[in-house]
């Protein structure tokens, strides 16, 4: 059975991952060092070598040192992508529990929904963001954000690498790096029991943000009808995730291209108690429990 290990380079005084690797005569990957570049229907996982952990076949993982709680349970949530990403080539990883959590960050979220077919942005995600930066063009549009941040907070959007770098020198936060996908609203699609049951139209303030979020300025407005195509991903969001009850924001495209909408994120429980129209949102909710 040809296996890989996976452990962090920090693992202190026990379960050192080069050790196993050595007597099991396999290869050692560290966390540090993955970069997921994220498209729809399409992840492709390296090291900090440029070698795709998939490129050769192997039949076990084994993983470690994915239990920290540093840096926010980063290592964690990074542990569920690389599982989720495992069980769907069918490759088994020891232990499994590592796939038995909930998605905590976006990065797991962009994973799972691109495993699921869900159209996503184009995404870049590494500890160490200097595996991806060569990858990216200057002078193009991107939005980073953080990876577990909510309401539009540590969403930035930067015109250059110069001011990607920036970011990255005055946070110690794991980013996601996506394209900008051009856009004047976003839709938030609030679910109950795994159903699309209200649709929130939001736009920014003015072109000096790129963000529609109210939380952030943002105008609101309920759409009268739900569209079939959203009413049919929206199941499929939900199964996805395991989140009957939920927030999905899409970006709906303006160009005239196949690919209508976007998944930006999957929030666990959209705001019911407040923001927009608090009375309206529980009365869904009401509606949906009591049938």
């Amino acid at each position: 059975m040809k296996t890989v290990v996976f452990g962090s380079k920090n693992f202190g005084t026990k379960n050192n991952p080069n050790l196993i690797a050595e007597k099991l005569s396999a290869q050692c990957y560290y966390w540090e060092d993955l970069l997921f570049d994220i498209r729809s229907n399409q992840i492709v996982v390296t090291t900090a070598d440029g070698r795709d952990i998939f490129a050769e076949p192997f039949d076990l993982a084994i993983c470690m040192g994915w239990y920290k709680s540093e840096r926010g349970g980063i290592y964690r949530d990074l542990a569920l992508c690389l599982a989720s990403i495992l069980s769907a080539k069918g490759i088994q990883y020891w232990n499994s529990e590592m796939g038995l959590q909930r998605s905590t960050t976006k990065l797991s979220q962009m994973v799972k929904l691109s495993l699921g077919g869900i159209l996503v942005p184009h995404t870049y995600f590494s500890l160490n963001p200097s595996l991806f930066l060569d990858k990216l063009s200057d002078h193009t549009p991107y939005v980073v954000k953080a990876a577990a941040a909510s309401r539009g907070r540590h969403n930035y959007l930067v015109s250059n690498l110069s001011e990607m770098h920036q970011i990255f020198q005055s946070h110690s936060l794991p980013f996601l790096v996506q394209e900008l996908i051009p856009n004047d609203h976003d839709l938030r699609l609030i679910c109950f029991g795994g159903e699309a049951k209200l649709l929130l139209k939001r736009s920014r303030r003015d072109n000096s943000t790129h963000l529609n979020n109210t939380s952030q300025g943002g105008s609101a407005e309920w759409l009268p009808e739900i569209p079939q195509d959203l009413q049919t991903l929206a199941v499929r969001i939900t199964q996805l995730l395991g989140r009957e009850m939920g927030g999905i924001d899409f970006i709906e495209t303006i160009d005239n291209s196949d690919q209508k909408y976007y998944c930006l994120e999957v929030n666990a429980i959209p705001q019911l108690t407040s923001g927009t129209d608090v009375d309206r949102k529980m009365a869904a909710l009401i509606a949906t429990i009591n049938g």
